[in-house]
């Protein structure tokens, strides 16, 4: 759903170009995103080991697409170029009925801090696209194991960190210089025992 709520607002912005509001100034700005994460973890994944004690979760259902949100700061120094210091919040990747027993589950709550340069290319007065890239911190801890995955030997394990590459694409429309929404596609690379995850957010950004 959000994926085509990000299609909608590129579309929006071209058939909205034509209008007469100003871009956003330059300068510094605050930014709030929202919307949902998606990891590549597996019942085979390295990292279940640290996590969770286990080599492998057969029979384990995974639920990996959860509510996930940004916060962050920038500097526009102009209009095709902005860093950007951020914090993500990504969800709880949810490993239930482990090896295939009711009620037998664990989290994984993962988070990242972000600093990225962000290279803009305007379409219009207010429209614009954007590719992102830089680099990341992330942290994976294993959280809520549950007493009937306990008795199965499922442990909370180690939390794992790592740094790694983070990048993406989106694209944005100004309603004035102080107010503008995006849509945004973020990936943080896999590293160490932490797989890739994707995050898809729509966000709205004040400058000051």
């Amino acid at each position: 759903m959000l994926k085509k709520l990000t299609l909608t607002l590129a579309v929006a912005g071209l058939a909205f170009s034509t209008s007469a509001y100003a871009t956003a100034s330059n300068g510094f700005y605050l930014g709030l995103q929202l919307g949902e994460s998606d990891s590549d973890y597996s019942t085979s994944s390295s990292g279940l080991n640290d996590f969770y004690g286990y080599s492998s979760l057969p029979g384990t259902s995974i639920d990996s697409n959860e509510f996930a949100g940004r916060v962050y700061l920038g500097d526009q120094f102009n209009k095709f170029l902005a860093l950007e210091l951020g914090y993500s919040y990504l969800g709880n990747v949810e490993f239930n009925n482990i090896f295939g027993f009711s009620n037998a589950d664990a989290e994984l709550r993962q988070q990242a801090g972000d600093l990225t340069l962000k290279v803009m290319l305007p379409v219009t007065q207010q429209f614009n696209v954007f590719a992102l890239g830089g680099a990341a911190y992330v942290f994976a801890k294993p959280n809520n194991v549950s007493s009937t995955a306990s008795t199965l030997g499922v442990q909370t394990g180690s939390s794992e960190s790592a740094f790694t590459a983070t990048y993406g694409l989106g694209a944005g429309y100004d309603f004035n210089e102080h107010w503008g929404v995006d849509a945004t596609w973020r990936r943080f690379n896999a590293s160490g025992d932490i797989e890739n995850i994707d995050l898809f957010t729509l966000g709205v950004a004040f400058h000051f």
